[in-house]
């Protein structure tokens, strides 16, 4: 690849490589391997970007600017030191950190402005491992207690996007730091363990919802993320083994569980959806249940739509490139996508079949759900999945992500208004 060419087409001029500000080399090789120093937003004048991103600080498009302009940085330093930036085999690891305020949950967004221009000048080469890390001082659940054995401030002990807002990492205390900032909403989604054919893993389901909530977390802005129900209502799938399926009052009576003591917490919006198409319908019915289940001062709010999810996956598919047609709504070319995005190398494509490919209704849904799945596909497989790319993985968790946070920013606001 021309890297010089491509930085051309994209009107790029690298700056300058900064110079150690310390005792230190900007970069050090070892082996097939080089280390990059950090560096910093320095704008083409020479200035830098300073100040914290948040509330009442600099916003997130200036702040994914300022890591874009850090990007630029390391290609300088890579290309002064490799002479050709059509060297670089690969970028492993990136680590990046966000000066924000307190509450600020969108760090992994703030670094996409310098992963994505890596991206955008290195191609597939520019995209690797990543750490997305806040540093902010305060009492918000990202705080770092120091130690009374050490005067130094400790490191932050969170590395993983998205942990920032994960229930189940963070301390009894940093919850209860959470709600009293006013982050009083909080997300429980599901999943399901059962068969996608026979080219998925059983967790498909699940680690999908694991994603989509931290994803929803981001967006909204003002929740945390409960554990995921990892398993759902699956009978349909039983003709396959592996699947573990909960009768519906079994999975009622977990989420109610769920509910009921994330309300008893001082949680006041209770939001909730599946990754999982089995578990859609038993949502719906138990909605205004678990509603009353929690008291007058909370509310719990549920996604519902199967079809409108599976018309997203299509056009996604659509917009990405691929063929809409092999979209069915289960281990097809959509969710295989997204599976290649959440789980790299764990999609076995050698063993990828096409399954039922006709068009998707709620009368289909209801053969399915009551005559089990091999009643449609005796391959277990809703779609086709051929064709599958992390593009069309990345554009369907975008774009459902996208649509669960409308859907839950409007229900908020209209209960809020509520008299």
């Amino acid at each position: 690849m021309d890297v010089d060419a491509r930085l051309r087409e994209l009107g790029l001029e690298l700056p300058s490589p900064m110079g150690p500000g310390g005792n230190y080399l900007p970069a050090m090789p070892a082996g097939d391997l080089l280390f990059l120093s950090g560096m910093g937003p320095v704008r083409p004048d020479g200035t830098l970007v300073t100040g914290k991103v948040g509330d009442g600080g600099l916003d997130l498009e200036t702040a994914r600017e300022a890591a874009r302009l850090t990007g630029l940085q390391l290609l300088a330093a890579l290309r002064a030191e490799l002479g050709d930036l059509g060297r670089v085999r690969q970028v492993v690891k990136l680590f990046g950190m966000v000066n924000c305020r307190p509450g600020f949950n969108r760090t992994p967004a703030v670094i996409d402005g310098c992963s994505d221009l890596l991206v955008d000048v290195l191609g597939d080469a520019g995209r690797g491992a990543r750490s997305a890390w806040p540093s902010c001082r305060s009492t918000s659940p990202w705080r770092s207690r120091p130690s009374s054995a050490s005067p130094r401030e400790p490191v932050p002990r969170r590395e993983t996007p998205g942990d920032d807002v994960l229930l189940e990492t963070m301390t009894s205390d940093e919850v209860q730091a959470a709600l009293a900032d006013g982050r009083c909403d909080v997300i429980v989604p599901c999943g399901a363990v059962e068969q996608h054919g026979p080219h998925l893993p059983l967790d498909v389901d699940a680690v999908h919802a694991d994603r989509l909530a931290v994803e929803l977390a981001q967006r909204l802005g003002t929740a945390l993320v409960a554990p995921t129900i990892r398993v759902g209502v699956s009978p349909h799938h039983m003709g396959f083994a592996g699947t573990i399926s909960l009768r519906p009052e079994t999975f009622e009576a977990v989420y109610t569980d769920y509910c009921q003591s994330l309300a008893a917490h001082g949680f006041r919006s209770i939001l909730c959806f599946s990754a999982h198409g089995g578990n859609f319908a038993p949502l719906a019915e138990m909605a205004e249940r678990l509603d009353a289940a929690v008291g007058p001062d909370c509310r719990v709010v549920v996604y519902s739509d199967l079809l409108g999810l599976v018309d997203l996956w299509r056009s996604a598919v659509a917009d990405a490139g691929g063929d809409p047609e092999g979209v069915g709504g289960h281990a097809d070319v959509a969710e295989s996508s997204v599976y290649a995005v959440l789980r790299p190398g764990q999609v076995r494509t050698e063993r990828l079949v096409r399954g039922y490919t006709g068009p998707v209704d709620d009368a289909l849904l209801q053969r399915m759900f009551t005559g089990g799945i091999r009643a449609i596909s005796d391959t277990g497989v809703m779609g086709d999945a051929h064709g599958l790319s992390t593009a069309i993985g990345e554009l369907c968790l975008k774009r459902v992500a996208d649509s669960l946070a409308a859907h839950f920013t409007q229900r908020l606001e209209a209960v809020r208004t509520e008299p």
